[in-house]
């Protein structure tokens, strides 16, 4: 270690910028500039969902299954769009879609999984297509954000490319 360039004013500065960084990853954030360990009203709607769908006992048995699915499936597309409401477009259509995409996908396989793991003499398959099915209103989804996402990009590349031909339209003139 190089101890000659060692002042009390270069310590008080890198301190200083220490304290910072160490103050901003006491308020760190994760890769979707949402705070870490912080409930959002996307998360109470995402467990109100998956409640919903887990304690179907809980609902009167003259309440069709299907319901259940459609409605849970209803809150957990609210709860993905509560998610990004504020962000800029290009990255709320991407995560939309991702998000819509992954739980579109665990809808599509989770019925038939809980299907295989009950007794074998109980099984319903029928129920378990139909709670499947039911995830092609969230396949539309994803294909509506990956549309909107594309649109973003064409936009933005767009607009870029008229910016840069001003700028090479007024540097000719110059």
């Amino acid at each position: 270690m190089n101890f000659s360039k060692f002042s009390w004013a270069n310590y008080r500065t890198n301190y200083a910028y220490a304290n910072k960084v160490a103050n901003r990853m006491t308020n760190r954030k994760n890769g979707l500039g949402t705070r870490v360990g912080k409930f959002r009203w996307g998360d109470v709607v995402t467990f109100i969902s998956f409640a919903i769908l887990t304690q179907q006992d809980k609902f009167p048995e003259s309440f069709p299954v299907e319901y259940i699915y459609l409605i849970s499936a209803a809150i957990f597309v609210i709860a993905e769009i509560l998610y990004f409401w504020k962000q800029a477009p290009r990255p709320k259509w991407t995560k939309l879609s991702w998000g819509l995409g992954i739980g579109a996908f665990c809808w599509t396989l989770i019925p038939f999984i809980v299907t295989l793991c009950e007794d074998p003499a109980t099984r319903e398959w029928d129920q378990a297509l139909i709670a499947s099915s039911l995830s092609i209103i969230m396949w539309l989804m994803v294909a509506f954000a990956s549309f909107k996402l594309r649109q973003v990009k064409r936009r933005s590349a767009e607009q870029i490319w008229l910016m840069r031909r001003n700028i090479n339209r007024d540097r000719i003139y110059y």
